[in-house]
C-alpha cells in the first residue's frame, strides 16, 4: 500500500482513496477531517481581531511596586522577543469540499520556504545572511565550456499579499525570501498554478500546518492547486466552513507561540511543499527539437570578448 496514501484520513478506513476538500474559489484541501481541526488559543480573539495593545502585564499586586522590589526567590520573566509573529485572528467564511488525489510519490517535488518579519527585522536578518566581503578575496568566477547553470522553475508562483491582494514587500538574497510585514496587517499565501496539472500544496506557518494547527510535516495532506488557478489560503483552518486569519502580531502572541510544544522556536518562517499527481507528467519536460537545441548551443558558444588585438581592415587605408 503507497504510504502517501495511506497516511490520509478517509470516511470509512478505505486508505486507497485519498479526499480532498474543494472550496468554491478552487480552494482544496486534501485527507482532512473536522476533527483534527486547530481550536482558538485560550487567549486569543476569536471572531474579532482586538490587534496587541501594549501595557503592563505584571498582576496588581507588584505593578505598582518598584524595578528592584520582585519578591525573592522569582527571576524577571525573559525579554520578549522582538519582530513579527502569526497571530491567530477573526474568523473568516472558506468553505471547503472533498475530491479525490493521490500523490506520484511520498516526497514533495518543489520546497520554498520564505522568511518575513517587520521592516528593522528583515533588514537585519539580511545582514546577518549577507557575508562581509574580504579585501583580497577572488571576485571573478571561472567559466568553464560546457558549464549549465541551474535555472529556477516558474510553473507555479507563490505571494504573500495583503488583505488588498497586494503582494508584501520583499528582500531576495540568493535563494532566500525574506518579506516584511506591519504589527496588525492581515496577509494571505497565494499560490498560482501556471501549468495544465493539479498539485497538491501543503502549507505552514511558523511550524505549524495550516489545516490542522499541529506541527507541520511532509506526510499531511494539503490544498489543491488546480490547473491555471490561483489557490489563496487566508489563515488557519477551524472547520469546513471557516479560518482563522493570519493576522502579523508580537512574537508573545503568535499561535505557535501559545499551543506549540516547540514554543516560539519556528516562528518567522512560511513553509510550502508541491506534491505531483500520480500519472501527471513531469512538469519540467518539453518537446524535444533539436532546430532550437542547436541555436541554443550557438549562442552559448558566442564570445563576448573574441579578440584580444584590433585586427587590420580588409584593405589598407595608407
Amino acid at each position: 500500500m503507497n504510504s502517501s496514501a495511506s497516511s490520509s484520513l478517509t470516511l470509512v478506513g478505505l486508505a486507497r482513496r485519498v479526499r480532498t476538500f474543494v472550496g468554491a474559489s478552487a480552494l482544496a484541501i486534501l485527507g482532512c477531517h473536522s476533527s483534527i481541526m486547530q481550536q482558538a488559543p485560550k487567549s486569543a480573539p476569536v471572531s474579532d481581531y482586538s490587534g496587541y495593545s501594549g501595557g503592563d502585564s505584571r498582576s496588581a499586586s507588584t505593578a505598582g511596586a518598584a524595578p528592584g522590589a520582585i519578591a525573592e526567590g522569582r527571576s524577571e520573566a525573559p525579554a520578549e522577543r522582538p519582530g513579527l509573529g502569526t497571530t491567530f485572528g477573526e474568523t473568516r467564511y472558506s468553505p471547503v469540499r472533498d475530491v479525490p488525489f493521490q500523490r506520484d510519490s511520498d516526497g514533495p517535488t518543489f520546497v520554498a520556504s520564505l522568511h518575513y518579519n517587520d521592516v528593522s527585522g528583515a533588514e537585519a536578518q539580511r545582514r546577518h545572511v549577507l557575508r562581509r566581503y574580504q579585501p583580497g578575496e577572488p571576485l571573478f568566477r571561472t567559466l568553464r565550456a560546457g558549464r549549465t547553470e541551474s535555472s529556477l522553475w516558474g510553473g507555479v508562483i507563490v505571494r504573500v499579499v495583503d488583505e488588498g491582494g497586494q503582494p508584501l514587500p520583499a528582500y531576495r538574497v540568493d535563494d532566500r525570501v525574506l518579506l516584511v510585514g506591519e504589527a496588525g496587517q492581515r496577509y494571505s499565501i497565494e499560490i498560482e498554478n501556471r501549468t495544465a496539472q493539479r498539485f497538491e500544496v501543503v502549507t505552514s506557518v511558523d511550524g505549524l500546518d495550516v489545516i490542522d494547527g499541529r506541527p507541520a510535516g511532509l506526510g499531511k495532506r494539503g490544498y489543491l492547486a488546480a490547473p491555471y488557478g490561483t489557490l489563496r489560503i487566508d489563515g488557519y483552518r477551524r472547520n469546513m466552513t471557516e479560518i482563522a486569519a493570519f493576522r502579523f502580531g508580537s512574537v508573545r502572541d503568535a499561535y505557535a507561540s501559545q499551543t506549540a510544544e516547540f514554543g516560539d522556536r519556528h516562528v518567522g518562517v512560511i513553509g510550502v511543499a508541491l506534491f505531483m499527481e500520480r500519472g501527471a507528467a513531469w512538469p519540467l519536460s518539453t518537446p524535444h527539437n533539436s532546430e532550437l537545441d542547436d541555436e541554443a548551443a550557438r549562442r552559448e558558444a558566442a564570445d563576448p570578448f573574441p579578440g584580444r588585438f584590433a585586427p587590420p581592415p580588409p584593405r589598407p587605408y595608407y
